[in-house]
């Protein structure tokens, strides 16, 4: 049997070797990686007395950050690079990649999201109380709202829209509330402060718009990429037309939408576009108008924004499916994974259920996950996490 043909043309006696030759290496790949991967580590517990499957952590302890303002601003550039990338029709996705940015994770910003998410399971006063659990989890910035008499200003731009839709207007309100506050300060003793207590925000903000543009299936079903692309387009139109005011600073160009005049705008924008930037500048303006207030002040109004920021991360990662969390195992987890896994470690998951203890020597409560999360479990259990967790039967 002749496996080549030796007297075809030697061009095409390369191409049949070469393309062989990557088809066996891309074989050989898939398996050393099947053999080197986690689930092959999982079942070699079963033949192996091991603790875990590695030592030492994976994640990076980085997020990911992508600021939409900065996006379209960037849009605006028009070097000979970039032309040559519109002709090739990929420019918008290499700047897109091009706009994200890597941030280790700051550790008061660990701690205050643990915080929050640790108040909030002490408020499960039974965990046989189910409802009262799906009701903590459907919070998404309006119990923070609520708690400081602010939800029937703000619930337009939380309760009332979907999800994306609300993550969206927070982003942009965010961004200029805080260049805002840059400006007012500036000179002053308190541009330090407020650097501080906006920290969290801002690279939550960034992190969710990250997650938002680059893992949408990560986040609660609903047609945030086609809002995105329209608050985008609306956006690069905005700045274009204000090219010689404010150029590509961020600063001016958040302080050009807040200046905008919002009170028409369900007249001007229409039907057709599912754009919100100047909504998020109408967000913008009623934020200020709270850190305005007397019995207010900047630091309060951050602390707001920060609690809306950690409500709504919550709620983004209890409504991601495991599936999405198991992928992003593999590569040692987002962020919004790895509170996932808190939250279900403090009890604050919708698929964790609660058993007692078939031995009479132990008063204890297990929560457990069901039948169909028992992989994920596993595969959680040899990483390291501790994907359950004892509580003392309360009295």
């Amino acid at each position: 049997m002749i496996f080549i043909d030796h007297t075809s043309p030697p061009a095409d006696i390369s191409i049949t070797y070469l393309l062989l030759i990557g088809a066996i290496t891309l074989e050989v790949y898939g398996f050393v990686f099947l053999i080197l991967s986690d689930w092959t580590k999982v079942w070699l517990l079963g033949y192996f007395k091991l603790k875990k499957v590695r030592s030492g952590k994976r994640w990076s302890r980085k997020i990911s950050k992508y600021n939409l303002i900065k996006f379209c601003l960037r849009q605006q550039d028009d070097s000979m690079w970039i032309k040559f990338l519109g002709k090739i029709r990929i420019k918008e996705m290499v700047t897109k990649h091009l706009n994200v940015e890597h941030e280790d994770v700051d550790v008061e910003v660990k701690s205050f999201i643990f915080q929050q998410l640790k108040e909030r399971s002490e408020d499960v006063n039974s965990l046989l109380d189910i409802k009262l659990c799906k009701k903590l989890l459907s919070y998404r910035g309006d119990n923070v709202l609520e708690k400081l008499e602010c939800l029937d200003l703000l619930k337009w731009s939380t309760i009332d829209v979907e999800f994306d839709h609300s993550l969206l207007l927070w982003h942009i309100a965010t961004q200029i509330c805080y260049y805002e506050d840059v400006k007012r300060l500036k000179g002053s003793n308190s541009l330090e402060n407020l650097n501080k207590c906006s920290k969290l925000s801002k690279e939550l903000s960034d992190y969710t718009m990250y997650l938002l543009v680059m893992y949408p299936n990560m986040l609660p079903n609903g047609i945030g990429e086609i809002r995105y692309i329209d608050t985008c387009a609306e956006a690069t139109r905005f700045f274009q037309k204000m090219r010689k005011t404010i150029g590509t600073k961020i600063d001016e160009a958040c302080h050009e939408l807040y200046e905008v005049d919002t009170d028409l705008l369900e007249e001007l924008k229409g039907d057709t576009s599912k754009s919100v930037l100047f909504y998020g500048s109408r967000l913008a303006k009623q934020l200020q108008t709270l850190g305005s207030r007397g019995d207010w002040g900047f630091e309060k109004k951050w602390d707001m924004i920060n609690r809306v920021w950690v409500e709504m991360l919550a709620y983004a990662a209890v409504h991601c499916g495991w599936k999405e969390h198991g992928q992003q195992l593999r590569r040692g987890g987002e962020l919004l994974t790895h509170v996932c896994v808190l939250m279900a470690h403090l009890g604050l998951s919708e698929q964790y259920q609660i058993q007692k203890e078939n031995s009479e020597t132990h008063e204890d409560k297990l929560i457990e996950c069901p039948p169909a999360c028992d992989p994920f479990l596993k595969l959680l259990r040899a990483l390291g996490f501790t994907p359950r967790r004892t509580i003392n039967e309360s009295n």
